[in-house]
């Protein structure tokens, strides 16, 4: 971990090769030099500037050019996350928990190695596995069924570098307060909207040819990622924590795949053992992070009270959103008898609500001094109303017109909320743990959504769950996201 560095006064500069003299011309030296101190620096203090420390200007048309490359990549690593069965909403199938498992488990390694050798490289380095990973895994599927599940774990893990990276270079590319809080939104519309292009990509493709297209967005983004800043990593030298990954990956993969097996039941040994061993892990994790020299994830991440509301409040606004549009596709499905690609087009209409909340109210009323926590309460507040009503709608059996204007209300709430929460989390001031907050948001998000999926599998039957969830959420940051928090957005 570097060092912080103290802020010295302004008046008077002192330098790194010589202590401060007079003005006036220095004395002949005598016989005997009197011992002369070295100059000295302030004991070191939290890091706290006011944009990653990391971050490297560059023209504005070549950081929205660097943007569209972002979200290309992350578009490759969602549609490598879909499944062929729309329908799998417990994601049993092993080909598909293959990448949900160790993409959630890697997703904080990706953050520290965004941090160690900076967000450009890691994204490189994760496009490259991903490409290669999809091209055998789209070779596969006419091979060996064994060699598609490998190339499914290999592309979850890459997927988790490529995604921790992204979101990093959002957060350090993007010098001036009111492109970055765009950038979050274009960002959040990409991630949350990313379902309707997998249910439109696995419609009328099988898995050799999903793969192949995951190929063909990552090699595109691979060979845009010049455009992007060459940033320099502030942690280089550092020791590579390898206990910390240990326990981290670990426990957070028991966590996702007792999620997964939820449908034997909540009270089942192997789904208690998993997430109770998971849990365990976990707090040996945190417990690490606290004592080790150069950690994954710093303690003041969590110690920082709007920062862990923000963790809390993606989790479980993850649980009960992002769970959200798979469900509604399904319910689609089922009861209106649509196609996936069917559902997927009818989708799109929130997906244009999501990026109307996301990238333009929000961004202009943070750029009005409006606190990110009313935002988020607001967005936590709108979209349970628009899920409820798109409930009520479904079971009184109106049809796709009727429904809508709820969804449009639902979706324009998450975008409202969603970008304020990425921003709190990742952009207020971490110096060189811009990786390892926006891993941490990001896995918040994950293993929250896993929860909502193996309660759709569960508990079946309209998602009233989430509306409960949704609300729990703005509750949450209401009380723990203080306006207050230091936050590097439209100031």
């Amino acid at each position: 971990m570097p060092v912080a560095r103290a802020e010295t006064p302004a008046t008077e500069p002192v330098t790194e090769t010589a202590p401060r003299t007079p003005a006036a011309a220095p004395a002949p030296a005598p016989a005997v030099a009197a011992p002369v101190e070295a100059p000295t620096r302030a004991p070191a203090a939290a890091y706290t500037p006011t944009a990653p420390a990391h971050e490297v200007a560059v023209p504005a048309p070549r950081r929205l050019r660097g943007l569209a490359v972002i979200v290309l990549a992350q578009l490759a690593v969602l549609v490598g996350a879909a499944t062929q069965d729309p329908y799998d909403l417990g994601r049993e199938s092993p080909h598909l928990y293959a990448f949900a498992v160790p993409f959630s488990a890697l997703l904080l390694l990706g953050g520290h190695i965004a941090d160690r050798v900076g967000g450009r490289r890691a994204l490189v380095v994760g496009l490259s596995g991903l490409a290669a990973s999809s091209a055998l895994g789209s070779a596969a599927v006419a091979v060996a069924d064994v060699w598609l599940i490998v190339a499914r774990v290999l592309q979850g893990g890459f997927g988790a570098l490529v995604t921790a990276a992204a979101l990093t270079l959002v957060a350090t590319a993007f010098p001036e307060p009111g492109e970055r809080i765009r950038a979050f939104g274009v960002y959040a519309t990409a991630g949350i909207g990313g379902t309707a292009l997998e249910l439109l990509v696995n419609g009328p493709l099988g898995w050799g040819p999903v793969l192949g297209v995951v190929a063909i967005l990552a090699l595109i983004a691979l060979a845009g990622t010049r455009v992007l800043p060459q940033d320099r990593p502030d942690r280089t030298g550092s020791r590579f924590d390898l206990p910390g990954v240990l326990l981290g990956a670990l426990g957070i993969a028991l966590v996702v795949y007792g999620s997964i097996r939820v449908p034997l039941g909540w009270d089942s040994p192997l789904v208690l053992g998993l997430l109770a061993g998971g849990v365990v892990l976990l707090a040996a994790f945190l417990w690490r992070q606290s004592a080790a020299s150069n950690p994954l994830l710093p303690p003041y991440v969590l110690k920082d009270r709007g920062r862990l509301g923000g963790l809390l409040t993606m989790f479980l606004a993850g649980a009960g959103g992002l769970a959200l549009m798979p469900t509604l596709a399904a319910i689609m499905m089922w009861n209106l008898g649509y196609s996936a690609t069917a559902a997927g087009l009818a989708m799109l209409p929130m997906v244009a609500a999501i990026a109307v909340g996301a990238t333009q109210v929000a961004p202009r009323l943070l750029n009005r001094a409006v606190a990110p926590r009313v935002l988020i309460v607001a967005g936590l507040v709108v979209t349970p109303l628009g899920v409820a009503l798109t409930i009520v709608g479904i079971n009184s059996g109106g049809g796709y017109p009727a429904l809508l204007p709820f969804m449009l209300l639902a979706g324009l709430g998450v975008g409202l909320a969603f970008m304020p929460i990425l921003a709190t989390v990742v952009a207020a001031g971490l110096g060189g743990h811009s990786g390892a907050a926006s891993a941490a948001v990001v896995t918040a998000q994950t293993v929250g959504a896993g929860f909502g999926a193996a309660m759709v599998g569960s508990l079946g039957g309209p998602p009233w769950w989430a509306v409960v969830l949704l609300l729990l959420a703005g509750l949450t940051a209401g009380l723990m996201m203080n306006a207050k928090s230091p936050l590097s957005i439209g100031r």
